[in-house]
C-alpha cells in the first residue's frame, strides 16, 4: 500500500518514522526498519498493547537485504505487516529465518512486544490456524485476527513472478539540502533497461526481461540529516514512501509496475551500495548513487526472490556441515549475487532453479541423478537445448525432512556475463582498473581488474554447488581442489577438474570428472542414490 502525505501532516509523518538501527554484523544480522503508519484520522484506532507483553499477530513477512560491497558487509532486516492494524514491527528472530518465505508472504509471529519491536519473534508460514495462544490478552490477540486466509505453500522451489516481462520504475529522487543529479534519466535508463535487461534476458535463457520507465527527478520533502540516524544508518521507508508520493502526484500509476527502484544521490551514512527486498509484488530496490551493472541485477536478484551464495570452507574435506565448517558471505565468485566484485557472473544453478529460468515449466533442464552412471551437461551459459546441469541427492535433514543436492555446472565463459573467466569482455569491467580495490587477491584487485582472474579452471572442470532447495539462503559454492587454506583466501581454481575425483564423505557419493570442453562437460557418478522423499514444496509462478 501506497500513501500520499498532505503536507498538513507531514509533521505527523516524521515524528511517527522510527530510524533503521544496526545491530554488529553478523552472519544474521538484524537491524531495525521499523516505520509506523497511522497517518492521522486515516488508520483504525486500535488499543495497543503494553511493552513487555506476549503478542501474537498474523500479516506479511518482510526481508530486506542490505549490500555494503566496500566494506564485506551483508545485513538483512526483517519486519511484518500486521494484518489487523497496518502497523509494521520489526523482527528480531530466535532462530535464523526460515528462507523457504519471501516478502509478501503471509506469516504468523509470536513473541515479546519491545516497542514497536518483537523480540525472541518466531516466525511461520500462516496456516489459517485461529489459536495462536489463550495468554494474548491485546488488540494482538486471535479475536482482533482477521479470518483464515488458504494456507500458502509452505518450502517453495520456484520463487513467485520471475518469468516473463518485469514492469519496472524507476524513481530518481533527492533531497532539500541535497539536490544533485548525479545521473540523467537516460544513464538511468541504459543502466537498466540495456545493460541489466541484457544481464537478465542472458541468464534466463529469454524467459525473463526488465521493461519499463525511468521519472523524475523528484525533490523530496526531507533532508538528508532527517534521514540519518544514530547508528550510521538510513531510514530507506521514508525514501520509498516520499517518492511513491511524489510519482502519483506526477501522474505515475504505481500499481502497474511490479519492481519500484530508487535511485539516489551518494548518502555516506547509509553504508550500502544497493538494498532491497527480497522479492515482494512490488518489491522494492534502493541504489545509492550506484549503477553498476554488478550493483543492479545482484539487488534485482533479491527483489525476483534470491538471497545471498555463499562459499562453505571446510578445508581438504570440501563438505561438511555448518558446525563444522565455514559459510562465507560474499564468498562465492561465480555468481552475481555471491560475491562483491565488479563484474556480473551468472547465477548458479541452484539459484536459477529457485527462480524457475531452469527445471520449471517449458525451462532448460536440470539432470536429476537417481542411479549411478555416466552424465553430460551443455555449457552452463547458452541456451542450447540440453540440460544446463546434474543434481545429485547427498542429504536429509532427520529433523525437518529437507533434502539437500550437489548441483554441477560446465562453465565456459561464453556469451557476455561470464566472459570474466576468459577475458577482459565482461561489459560489468570495461571501465575499471588496476586501482579498484578486492577481496580475494593480495594485490588488493577484484578479478575483473586482475589478469591472475584468467588462469582459473572453471572452464576446464566442472563447478559444484550445494542448496536445499526448500531454503533460498542455502547456496553454497565448494572448492573441489580442496586446497583453501583460510576461509577469506579462496583461489581461483575451485572447479573439479578433468582426471580429479571427489568423494563426498557424508553421502558417499563419488563424481568424477571425464571431460571438459567448448561442448560442455562429463563425469561418471558413483554410489548415487535416490531420496525417499520428495522433501520439497513448489510455490506457483
Amino acid at each position: 500500500m501506497f500513501f500520499r502525505i498532505p503536507a498538513a501532516d507531514r509533521a505527523a509523518f516524521e515524528s511517527s518514522r522510527l530510524p533503521l538501527k544496526r545491530q554488529r554484523p553478523i552472519v544474521f544480522s538484524l537491524v531495525t526498519l521499523v516505520l509506523a503508519l497511522a497517518w492521522p484520522g486515516s488508520a483504525q484506532q486500535v488499543q495497543r498493547p503494553v511493552s513487555g507483553a506476549a503478542v501474537g499477530m498474523v500479516g506479511t513477512f518482510e526481508a530486506v537485504s542490505l549490500d555494503d560491497f566496500q566494506n564485506k558487509r551483508s545485513t538483512y532486516i526483517y519486519s511484518v505487516k500486521d494484518r489487523a492494524t497496518n502497523r509494521r514491527f520489526e523482527l528480531h528472530l530466535s532462530t535464523p529465518p526460515d528462507t523457504s518465505m519471501s516478502t509478501g508472504d503471509l506469516v504468523s509471529v509470536e513473541g515479546t512486544l519491545v516497542g514497536s519491536t518483537i523480540e525472541d519473534a518466531g516466525v511461520t508460514a500462516y496456516s489459517g490456524d485461529t489459536d495462536l495462544s489463550p495468554r494474548y490478552a491485546s488488540s494482538y490477540s486471535p479475536l482482533a485476527k482477521p479470518s483464515p486466509s488458504p494456507t500458502p505453500t509452505t518450502g517453495p522451489v520456484v520463487v513467485p513472478g520471475a518469468i516473463g516481462s518485469q514492469s519496472t520504475l524507476v524513481m530518481l529522487v533527492n533531497f532539500q539540502d541535497n539536490t544533485s543529479q548525479p545521473f540523467t534519466l537516460g544513464q538511468a535508463a541504459t543502466a537498466i533497461f540495456t545493460d541489466a535487461n541484457a544481464f537478465v534476458q542472458e541468464n534466463s535463457y529469454l524467459q525473463t526481461s526488465l521493461t519499463g520507465t525511468v521519472v523524475g527527478w523528484y525533490t523530496l520533502p526531507t533532508t538528508t540529516t532527517a534521514l540519518q540516524t544514530s547508528s550510521t544508518g538510513c531510514n530507506i521507508q521514508t525514501i520509498q514512501n516520499y517518492a511513491n508520493a511524489a510519482a502519483t502526484a506526477a501522474g505515475v500509476n504505481l500499481a502497474g509496475y511490479q519492481r519500484l527502484v530508487y535511485l539516489f544521490p551518494f548518502l555516506s551514512f547509509c553504508g550500502f551500495a544497493g538494498s532491497s527486498d527480497v522479492g515482494g509484488h512490488p518489491s522494492h530496490t534502493y541504489l545509492n548513487a550506484d549503477l553498476k551493472t554488478h550493483t543492479v541485477v545482484h539487488e534485482l536478484g533479491h527483489a525476483f526472490g534470491l538471497w545471498h551464495a555463499h562459499f562453505l570452507f571446510c578445508g581438504s574435506a570440501i563438505t561438511g556441515t555448518l558446525s563444522t565448517c565455514t559459510s562465507v558471505e560474499y564468498g562465492d565468485p561465480s555468481d552475481d549475487i555471491g560475491t562483491i566484485t565488479d563484474y556480473a557472473a551468472h547465477f548458479n544453478a541452484f539459484q536459477k532453479e529457485r527462480l524457475g529460468w531452469l527445471n520449471y515449466g517449458t525451462s532448460p533442464v536440470i539432470t536429476t541423478a537417481t542411479t549411478s552412471g555416466t552424465y553430460s551437461i551443455q555449457p552452463f551459459e547458452t541456451a542450447a537445448s540440453g540440460a544446463k546441469a546434474i543434481k545429485i541427492f547427498q542429504s536429509v535433514d532427520s529433523t525437518t525432512g529437507m533434502n539437500t543436492y550437489f548441483y554441477l555446472e560446465a562453465r565456459k565463459g561464453v556469451g557476455l556475463y561470464d566472459s570474466y573467466l576468459t577475458s577482459w569482455n565482461n561489459p560489468a569491467c570495461t571501465n575499471f582498473t588496476n586501482t579498484c580495490p578486492g577481496y580475494f587477491y593480495p594485490t588488493g584487485y577484484y578479478p575483473c581488474c586482475d589478469s591472475q582472474a584468467y588462469a582459473e579452471n572453471l572452464t576446464s572442470g566442472v563447478v559444484v554447488h550445494l542448496g536445499t532447495p526448500t531454503q533460498g539462503n542455502t547456496s553454497y559454492l565448494l572448492d573441489m581442489s580442496g586446497t583453501t587454506t583460510n576461509w577469506y583466501s579462496l583461489g581461483t581454481n575451485y572447479a573439479l577438474a578433468v582426471g580429479q575425483t571427489f568423494t563426498d564423505p557424508i553421502s558417499g557419493v563419488t563424481i568424477s570428472t571425464v571431460s571438459a570442453d567448448s561442448t560442455g562437460a562429463t563425469v561418471i557418478l558413483s554410489n548415487v542414490k535416490a531420496p525417499t522423499s520428495s522433501g520439497t514444496g513448489r510455490k506457483k509462478n
